[in-house]
């Protein structure tokens, strides 16, 4: 008898004349034990949505104002959804008030700094650093510059650093948040979250 996954359901039989069978169920507490693993905001491409504002950084020289606000205020809004929903969960398993404002808290002050904050004004000034440098190296480069004009070099090199800057920004954001945040939180609410 030869047995094989072919997408979602399990092919039986011999190889000449296979029958197929869908999968089991997953039992409904399995399923959901799996769904709460996965954190939404951090673990699937929702987390994008807390990058729209460095995307509105790097286009800022040819998007309006309304576009360009726009771009944070989606990065705002998703990092409410995620300290909303991590306050949500703490409340949820039962943990005393002050212990999920402590949760809220902490996650909106990470997501607004590791999110919004720190990698727009990183982009920002990459970008106006770029656009500073090309306009000033333009009479050297007349052609190049004709065909790409210094506001289009420095977008692309805008977005060329978000996938660079995400890692050490997380990275450095959780150092501060462990050295600054994380002991006035438990001097202000009596180490909950320790």
């Amino acid at each position: 008898q030869l047995v094989a996954v072919t997408g979602q359901a399990v092919v039986l039989g011999h190889p000449d004349h296979p029958r197929e069978m869908e999968p089991a169920p997953v039992p409904a507490a399995t399923a959901t034990a799996v769904a709460a693993e996965v954190d939404v905001f951090r673990d699937t491409p929702v987390r994008y949505l807390g990058y729209t504002n460095e995307l509105g950084e790097s286009f800022k020289a040819f998007i309006g104002r309304r576009v360009y606000l726009g771009s944070y205020a989606v990065a705002c809004v998703y990092c409410l959804g995620d300290a909303t929903t991590r306050g949500w969960r703490a409340r949820e398993e039962g943990r005393p008030p002050l212990e999920v404002f402590d949760t809220t808290t902490e996650a909106l002050v990470w997501q607004g700094f590791a999110s919004v904050a720190l990698p727009g004004l990183v982009i920002n000034r990459v970008v106006a650093t770029y656009t500073h440098l090309a306009t000033a190296a333009a009479p050297r480069f007349p052609a190049l510059m004709a065909r790409l004009p210094p506001q289009i070099q420095a977008t692309v090199v805008g977005l060329a650093c978000i996938p660079l800057i995400i890692s050490p920004i997380d990275r450095a954001v959780d150092i501060a948040m462990a050295a600054v945040y994380r002991p006035v939180a438990s001097a202000a609410f009596g180490n909950p979250n320790n």
